[in-house]
């Protein structure tokens, strides 16, 4: 029963991790002033990922708050096989981070579907300095 749990949150690992990543560095070239440069080469030579950046960020938003302790239970299991849990530590920071601004507050109701990608990273940017 443990090893498919765990199991189970390694599946989560790949969706969840990717896109806390993500979002962080979105958020970084932003604050850096090298989102434009970003967003280029993203829509060049990782249009899949932008792809799925499109999808994932926006619904991520109002979830955030639950991806939290998922992350945390990924970094557990990471540590108990004798790897790092700091990857999947920072995962659960971005999503801390991402719930406490305005639009981690929405709900899915709520939140506004026609909302860009580039202007929900300029957003989570500002949101929380």
């Amino acid at each position: 029963m443990i090893n498919a749990l765990r199991y189970q949150r390694l599946t989560h690992a790949k969706g969840e991790g990717l896109t806390a990543i993500s979002t962080e560095l979105l958020i970084a070239a932003h604050r850096l002033n090298l989102d434009q440069e970003l967003w280029q080469e993203l829509s060049t030579s990782q249009k899949e990922l932008l792809e799925y950046l499109n999808r994932q960020i926006p619904t991520m938003l109002p979830k955030a708050h639950r991806w939290v302790g998922e992350m945390e239970e990924i970094a557990d299991t990471f540590g108990a096989v004798g790897l790092t849990e700091r990857t999947f530590e920072g995962a659960a920071d971005i999503y801390r981070f991402v719930k406490e601004t305005s639009l981690g507050k929405e709900t899915p109701e709520e939140r506004d579907t026609s909302r860009q990608l580039a202007d929900i990273i300029a957003i989570l940017s500002q949101d929380n300095i």
